[in-house]
């Protein structure tokens, strides 16, 4: 490459470079202000809540309208305030209207954003709306999210599903009219895998299942592999997951005939039998995805049984290493290999129950296990048959010996044996993926004897449990960075762990940081409870402990080491994102792990590695939100300031970059001309009347049941969980019928929207009497109520009600929710009442 060419590649990566950041300030300062409308919730009112809204959905359109080189970020910024506007309607005329309907219009009308903006960022977004829409209609017409789904509901989320992530392909060829899909072409794949997984395996299980529903599943993923083989341009990745995904419902089918169905006759053979088919049905399907990867890249993939570190060291900085290029292949024979785990474990219990249980057993049979493994695995074909049969074997045997530690040690000592075990075994097999699941095996239990010391520690040292998975991260991508930068040193090379072991104890700690960071933003925080909401208060502006100290001193050594390997981020944007990082780090506790990480990943060409480094830092910035340090009101000044300084950064060092050379413009991000290009302003001006006229017709008709609807009051029983986009909110129960246990699909109870008949008392509280599928005939005294299926449960109006932070205390004494209700039905909550109908304000 001549100097002109680096010169020219590296002006355009820096463009790029740029180009995020200030995207990464136009989401801080929407963010920000999300945070700010949460802090002042109630100090708005009605119209000045949805003049803000709709003024920042006003100003993105007009910028993406008539600043073409903004299109991008302001039209993220104008889908996300449709999606706000959306739920600010649901949220202030609380009907109880099905949140997939809001989701399924919001993406309605963000399509003709992402049409427009011709990029791959404004299409994930969309996708995502899209599916969480599926997501939610299939939640709420089935019953339930983990048990049987009719066909009725099945089919049609698979049919768009699957023809969304076909119109998104990009070897359909529509990126000339849509621009850029790849990444939102691999979410819609992944997700259509998981509705037909999910869709498939309750009615393989379910003696009541369809057996179309079965069949059209094996079909759908038979097709989906296949195409996924001529799909071009070639994706490994996504083949490996249909495959893995074919292989789970195989696996599930064989279960059925074989364990529930008693083909065998047996009790214990079946989990025997079970084991070694799904072992066979694993090894199988890696060997066969390997021959496709292989046809398909041209280059000779093949995973070797040993390898020198020098040798991969030097593969990986010049050609590239086959063990990276196969890394799906690997993901999903250690996954299968999991699974064929469990009837294997079990046929062992059923086998050696008492003998296990007490005394030596455990470590006998794990040790004859792990000694059988030792001596066959090595001279296995990689990923044959029996080495899929060795790796289950040496996953029984670990669990049988730490079965026995745990029993008869302490939890700290328990762990650092079974680490220095799986460590041990590692060094001994020496097979490039295993290595990698001893390494991943090896970092749980590292963090696990940190965790469990500091939580014996009489000393304070707050949140033991992320402090394991902090401790193995940073030790993990210090031996990384060794290697990389010391490969020289013959003790180094002869005593360090491998490379794949190494890989797989960091992409576990990585895991565990995501799993014990605390809930990110907008996937709720009941899902994680500890972590981000969880933190220590800050007493002043900073309170500085070993926590933040660590944090900091991570994120400055893996910011620094990028910045010496990165040329293109040596700009006054690189260094004001660098120093935002660090800001973040010091109340973010848990950030500067993934950043060191990040920053080995690099150092070691390790792209897998490094993307997962990446989303785990944004994950742990994403619980920024729900961290309780500070309140919402400082939590959104900072953000805000930082993004508009950043942006202020990254606009004036673009007139301060050097002009690149004619020939850079074949790597500048360029989009090519699209023939609609020239429709995009008025895509996007119809799409933001649309949403507009939408959003002011439902609150001219909400608005005329408040004004025209009969007063009621319905008693409810609340609590008190933490909102998910509005600060704080009190979820709300209404005491009513609930559908019997043994309720037919014919009855009222299996539809999703309904009638409650009720009777009003003199004081205006109405008493739910029945509840019918259809409009009823009233009795003189009666009023129907439209209800809708909440959870399983029959609900009205909403289930929640919003406040401003910190003023949940004056709604303890809430025991009524107070309603206008139209003759026909419907019913908006206004309000809420103590036990003597009082309204509280």
């Amino acid at each position: 490459m001549t100097t002109a060419d680096a010169r020219s590649e590296q002006g355009a990566a820096t463009l790029k470079f740029n180009a995020a950041a200030l995207l990464a300030a136009g989401l801080m300062i929407g963010f920000g202000t999300i945070l700010w409308i949460a802090a002042n919730w109630d100090a708005f009112g009605k119209e000045g809540r949805f003049a803000l809204v709709g003024s920042a959905l006003a100003a993105s359109a007009a910028l993406a309208m008539f600043q073409p080189k903004l299109r991008v970020a302001a039209s993220l910024s104008g889908v996300l305030a449709i999606g706000a506007l959306l739920a600010l309607f649901g949220q202030t005329y609380q009907s109880g209207a099905d949140p997939w309907q809001l989701f399924a219009l919001w993406a309605a009308v963000a399509l003709p954003w992402a049409v427009a903006a011709r990029h791959d960022s404004v299409w994930v977004l969309w996708v995502t709306v899209a599916l969480t829409a599926l997501t939610l209609w299939a939640a709420v017409s089935g019953r339930g999210p983990l048990g049987f789904i009719q066909p009725s509901v099945v089919f049609p989320v698979w049919l768009l599903a699957i023809s969304g992530a076909l119109l998104l392909s990009p070897a359909v060829g529509l990126s000339r009219y849509i621009g850029t899909t790849t990444w939102a072409f691999r979410l819609a794949v992944i997700a259509a895998a998981g509705f037909i997984v999910a869709g498939t395996l309750p009615a393989i299980f379910e003696r009541s299942g369809s057996n179309a529903v079965v069949i059209a599943g094996f079909a759908l993923m038979t097709l989906t592999v296949f195409a996924l083989t001529k799909h071009k341009p070639f994706e490994l990745g996504l083949l490996a997951l249909a495959t893995l995904t074919l292989d789970v419902l195989v696996i599930a089918a064989i279960m059925r005939a074989v364990l529930y169905e008693g083909l065998t006759g047996s009790e214990i053979g079946p989990y025997f039998l079970v084991g070694i088919l799904s072992a066979g049905i694993v090894a199988a399907s890696a060997a066969w995805l390997l021959r496709v990867a292989r046809s398909n890249d041209g280059a000779p993939l093949q995973l070797e049984k040993d390898a020198d570190a020098q040798s991969r060291n030097a593969a990986v900085l010049q050609n590239g290493d086959a063990h990276a290029r196969t890394w799906p292949v690997i993901v999903m024979s250690g996954i299968g290999a999991l699974i064929a785990a469990v009837p294997m474990l079990v046929f062992f219990y059923l086998t050696f129950g008492a003998f296990l249980e007490y005394g030596l057993g455990p470590y006998i049979l794990g040790g004859i296990a792990i000694a059988s493994v030792v001596a066959l695995l090595p001279s296995a074909q990689p990923l044959s048959f029996g080495q899929q049969l060795g790796v289950i074997t040496l996953v029984l045997g670990m669990l049988l010996v730490g079965f026995g530690l745990y029993r008869d040690m302490s939890d700290t000592a328990a762990s650092l044996l079974m680490m220095a075990l799986a460590m041990a075994l590692a060094f001994r097999i020496s097979t490039g993926w295993i290595d990698g699941l001893l390494g991943a095996a090896a970092a749980v239990f590292a963090a696990m004897a940190v965790g469990s010391a500091a939580a014996m520690s009489h000393g304070f040292i707050p949140l033991h449990d992320q402090l394991g998975w902090i401790v193995v991260a940073t030790v993990g991508a210090a031996l990384l960075l060794a290697r990389r930068l010391n490969g020289d040193l013959d003790w180094l090379t002869r005593y360090a762990p491998a490379d794949q072991f190494l890989t797989g104890f960091l992409i576990a700690s990585l895991a565990g940081i995501i799993a014990t960071a605390g809930s990110t933003f907008l996937l709720g925080s009941a899902w994680w409870s500890s972590g981000g909401t969880t933190g220590r208060p800050l007493a002043g502006w900073i309170e500085w402990n070993w926590a933040s100290l660590f944090s900091v001193a991570l994120c400055a050594a893996g910011l620094g080491i990028l910045y010496r390997l990165l040329p293109q981020v040596r700009t006054m944007t690189g260094y004001a994102v660098a120093a935002i990082l660090v800001v973040f780090s010091v109340l973010m506790t848990t950030l500067g792990a993934p950043i060191f990480v990040l920053a080995a990943a690099v150092t070691s060409s390790r792209r897998a590695l490094a993307g997962f480094a990446a989303f785990a830092t944004l994950w742990v910035i994403g619980t920024f939100y729900y961290w309780l340090g500070w309140p919402l009101l400082d939590k959104a000044y900072l953000v805000i300031v930082l993004g508009i300084v950043l942006a202020a950064i990254v606009w004036f060092d673009g007139f301060r970059l050097p002009r690149l050379p004619e020939n850079a413009a074949k790597l500048a991000p360029l989009a090519p001309p699209a023939p609609l290009a020239s429709l995009a302003p008025a895509m996007i001006a119809i799409a933001t009347l649309s949403t507009a006229a939408i959003v002011g017709n439902g609150i001219w008709q909400k608005e005329r049941v408040i004004r025209t609807g009969r007063t009621i009051f319905m008693e409810l029983a609340p609590v008190d969980p933490r909102s998910l986009m509005q600060g704080d909110y009190m979820a709300l129960r209404f005491a009513m019928p609930q559908p019997p246990e043994n309720a037919q699909d014919n009855e009222p109870q299996h539809a999703t929207h309904a009638y409650a008949i009720a009777t009003v008392d003199g004081r205006r509280v109405a008493q739910i009497k029945s509840i019918s599928a259809s409009p009823p005939v009233l009795a003189a005294d009666e009023i129907q109520i439209a209800v809708v299926s909440q959870h399983g449960q029959w609900g009205v109006g909403t289930n929640a009600w919003y406040f401003k932070e910190g003023t949940g205390q004056k709604y303890e004494a809430a025991r009524f929710g107070e309603f206008r209700i139209t003759t026909d039905g419907e019913a908006v909550l206004v309000g809420l009442a103590n036990a003597d109908l009082q309204a509280l304000r």
